[in-house]
């Protein structure tokens, strides 16, 4: 018959601090200092993305301040300048199109019908904004701005 033991008297089990265990622990440790660092990089960058979405906004809102603050010229100037800024533009879209379009057609609050009518610009105040649009629709794009978009038919 076996020697009973009361529980308070059992040994514990004793861990061998081999070579193998204490690289295990340390590179567990290095880990966590990792993961630590990783975080804090990441909260870093996370601020400096934030700081750079604001100051775009600030730019945004600055753009639109001065485009509404600027005096608008009268309707004659502006269509001049519309006809001048989109010639190279026009005669790109319509030689791509086939189509006939005169210059002298287009004017502010006018709409120019280009890609064999698929879509419509609707011109208000910026001719470089017109221009950056009839140049999107040579490459197949359509971009909304707020002066000057396309409206599909």
């Amino acid at each position: 018959m076996d020697e009973y033991t009361p529980p308070s008297v059992v040994k514990p089990k004793v861990v061998k601090r081999t070579p193998a265990y204490k690289l295990q622990r340390i590179q567990s440790i290095l880990n966590c200092v990792k993961a630590g660092l990783y975080k804090r990089e990441i909260d870093t960058l996370k601020a400096e993305n934030k700081e750079l979405k604001d100051s775009l906004e600030e730019l945004r809102i600055e753009m639109n301040r001065m485009r509404n603050t600027q005096p608008l010229q009268n309707r004659d100037e502006t269509s001049s300048v519309i006809r001048q800024e989109l010639r190279p533009v026009l005669q790109l879209l319509l030689a791509k199109e086939n189509q006939i379009i005169s210059e002298n057609e287009v004017d502010v609050g006018d709409s120019i019908r280009v890609c064999k009518d698929k879509y419509e610009l609707i011109i208000w105040k910026q001719p470089i904004e017109a221009m950056q649009l009839l140049s999107a629709a040579v490459f197949g794009k359509a971009t909304l701005m707020t002066q000057c978009y396309w409206k599909r038919k």
